[in-house]
């Protein structure tokens, strides 16, 4: 029908932005690598699932547990999965794993039949990482291991077992990547900074309709990848 396909272009800014917005596998179990404070976490547990995870810092593991979430404090790899989850959650944290295949036969390893790997990148074939160089917030060293394009991250979610669902172009509602990239704050000596800051500055919010249209050419800020066990 007509007014769905309006409704669909409607509603285009805000896909894939909530933390639930895929189809859920059979068991509601999440297990969160990188937690954080418990963010995500809370909404998945809002919606009825049963969550768990894993944060490498003591103060955010702290926070969490004052939420009720209880989080393993240690890396992706050292972590312990229970066994039977449905979705092991990734946001802002694939880049930052010394070794990603690992974490994700591990992950397979406890996961239920038909069970999802979700996780968010920042994508290195996006418009942002090739305008502005060093100056992206994406090339972020020595925190950032590794870089994913749309092709190298399905070539690695396939040779580690896993069916590609979807992969959706994503993008924040904030100026942050590319106010960052135009003002050059990241760069140690950027040349012209007074002017490229206050360029950053005047364009302000507009910088958001910037990155959605990135996105909507498929070469947005952040790649979402949902993947399912077979």
């Amino acid at each position: 029908m007509r007014w769905r396909w309006a409704l669909r272009i409607l509603l285009w800014p805000v896909r894939n932005h909530s933390v639930l917005s895929f189809l859920p596998p059979s068991q509601r179990v999440v297990y969160e690598y990188g937690a954080g404070s418990g963010n995500d976490l809370a909404e998945f547990r809002a919606a009825g699932w049963t969550v768990s995870g894993c944060e490498p810092s003591g103060h955010a593991c702290a926070a969490a547990a004052r939420r009720g979430i209880t989080l393993q404090q240690c890396t992706a790899e050292a972590a312990e999965l229970p066994d039977g989850v449905g979705c092991v959650y990734m946001n802002n944290v694939f880049e930052h794993l010394h070794d990603p295949y690992a974490v994700l036969a591990k992950s397979k390893q406890h996961m239920a039949s038909g069970g999802l790997v979700v996780l968010v990148v920042p994508n290195h074939a996006s418009w942002a990482a090739t305008l502005f160089g060093a100056a992206w917030p994406g090339y972020d060293t020595p925190k950032h291991i590794w870089g994913y394009t749309p092709s190298a991250i399905r070539v690695i979610m396939q040779q580690a077992g896993f069916e590609i669902v979807s992969l959706d172009q994503k993008y924040p509602f904030s100026t942050y990547c590319w106010w960052t990239g135009i003002s050059g704050e990241r760069l140690a000596a950027p040349r012209w900074q007074k002017f490229r800051r206050g360029l950053a500055e005047r364009l302000g919010r507009t910088l958001i309709a910037a990155g959605m249209l990135a996105a909507f050419f498929g070469h947005g800020d952040y790649l979402r990848v949902v993947a399912r066990k077979p």
